[in-house]
């Protein structure tokens, strides 16, 4: 069977026998992509695939089925404190596939965004975190919206809302063109702002907490296949 691994906003094809196991696939992921089986984490439907000893098929994996591929291939060296008082230039832009300029040309660190960052995080907002979670919080996400206002952020199973108490946005995944994740400048280690491009319209929130950001980005990309 074929599978599709995605990582770091790329998709690297893996063949693997039908009855193959979770410690199959990441020796094969150690070959093809030259990330230690050690640094790997694999996500599929929010669930990590932590036992290297399970078939595929227990977690309902089959050909042509995604799997989120979260690792590097060195460990990183970086203290917590260095990696704080590192100053970072420009914000980390990292796109799921080539955008449309309405987003790929856009910086946090300009208006309008700048003006929404300069609000901080709303009260209520999850604390963020350089770590992974494998699934998302059973509670929406306090998030900001694109003119700054407090808002709730949910993932359903055919859309997704942001609603706030002056605006209502309801988006279809099959009719987001492309999304462009960029951490929040002066948050870097803590939150993400994510901007949705759908047809002439662009849609962005702000202070994702950090640690949602695999997850998030498995989701948009299965349910917008």
């Amino acid at each position: 069977m074929k599978l599709i691994v995605r990582h770091d906003s790329n998709s690297h094809t893996i063949e693997l026998p039908d009855d193959a196991t979770v410690a199959v696939l990441m020796e094969a992921i150690a070959t093809s992509i030259e990330i230690p089986t050690e640094n790997q984490k694999l996500i599929f439907k929010g669930k990590s695939l932590s036992d290297p000893a399970s078939p595929l098929s227990a977690y309902k994996i089959a050909n042509n089925s995604r799997i989120l591929l979260v690792g590097s291939a060195t460990l990183p060296t970086a203290t917590p404190e260095s990696v704080i008082s590192s100053p970072i230039q420009t914000p980390i832009i990292d796109f799921s596939m080539r955008s449309p300029r309405v987003l790929r040309d856009e910086y946090l660190t300009a208006p309008p965004h700048s003006d929404v960052i300069k609000k901080g995080p709303p009260e209520g907002v999850i604390e963020g975190g350089n770590f992974q979670m494998e699934t998302l919080p059973k509670d929406p996400f306090v998030v900001r919206d694109n003119i700054g206002d407090e808002a709730k952020l949910s993932f359903r199973s055919d859309d997704l809302v942001v609603d706030s108490e002056n605006n209502h946005h309801r988006l279809f995944y099959h009719e987001i063109l492309s999304f462009g994740i960029q951490s929040i400048p002066g948050y870097e280690q803590k939150y993400l702002a994510i901007g949705f491009h759908i047809k002439n319209k662009k849609l962005w929130v702000y202070f994702i907490p950090r640690q949602y950001r695999g997850i998030i980005e498995l989701i948009l990309q299965q349910r917008r296949a």
